[in-house]
């Protein structure tokens, strides 16, 4: 239900962009797209059920349909499932990445759902704090991938250009962009 609803691909994208200059052979990239994918559903139905969304792009949400406890299992049952499709890729590197980057990412929405419970206001500085984790994880964890499985990985170390900053930019502008959205729209 979660991946027929209407969304931006921007992620699928994103990776094909970046592939550009990194070069992943096109089985990587798939597997790579496949595993991003499964994330972000995954947390998509949990920080609806955790905001008690009632809709994403004008459908019902997810824990709407299906009830709160059953989505719960599909949910988690996709951050399992991640670790199995990243191990296809045979790169140990990108196991350490993705549990870094899922750490990150609960940290990030512990954050998220402490003000929103405790009506909380957070500083500037932890309001980036908290979308670098919950939001740019995902974006951390695609190019760090493809650059684990970049077929230009044998430059040398002065020659390799960390594209995790821009992401992380990318991703600031994505999350706040949402969250005045949610603030100035009338519903």
């Amino acid at each position: 239900y979660q991946s027929s609803l209407p969304g931006k691909s921007i992620r699928n994208i994103a990776i094909d962009a970046f592939n550009v200059w990194l070069q992943v052979p096109e089985p990587q990239t798939t597997i790579i797209k496949s595993a991003i994918n499964m994330l972000h559903s995954s947390s998509l139905m949990l920080d609806e059920l955790e905001d008690n969304s009632p809709l994403r792009r004008g459908k019902p949400s997810t824990h709407v349909v299906f009830g709160n406890a059953t989505i719960i299992n599909p949910a988690t049952f996709l951050f399992i499932n991640v670790s199995d499709v990243l191990k296809i890729l045979e790169r140990p590197a990108a196991i350490n990445l993705y549990t870094d980057e899922m750490r990150n990412l609960f940290v990030g929405q512990g954050y998220d759902s402490y003000w929103t419970n405790t009506l909380a206001c957070p500083t500037l500085s932890e309001y980036i704090q908290m979308i670098d984790g919950k939001t740019c994880g995902l974006s951390r964890l695609y190019i760090g991938l493809l650059a684990v499985c970049s077929s230009i990985s044998t430059l040398s170390e002065t020659h390799k250009v960390d594209l995790s900053h821009l992401c992380c930019l990318i991703g600031r502008y994505f999350q706040i962009r949402d969250d005045y959205q949610n603030f100035a729209s009338p519903d």
